[in-house]
């Protein structure tokens, strides 16, 4: 095997593993934003129907 064609398959090594950890880490920042949208969707949620709780007592 000539030293150009070991240099070539590496490169192509390199660039499936490098493509491999950017989609793996697109896939975690997805999930941490998609929780936080949840997380924050919910608390405003909990939050809202807590004060509605609130003014029912009240009255």
């Amino acid at each position: 095997m000539t030293s150009v064609s070991k240099l070539a398959r590496g490169s192509k090594d390199v660039r499936a593993r490098f493509t491999l950890s950017t989609n793996l880490l697109g896939i975690v920042n997805l999930s941490i934003l998609s929780m936080a949208f949840i997380g924050t969707w919910y608390f405003r949620y909990m939050s809202y129907w807590v004060s509605q709780m609130c003014w029912l007592l009240m009255i």
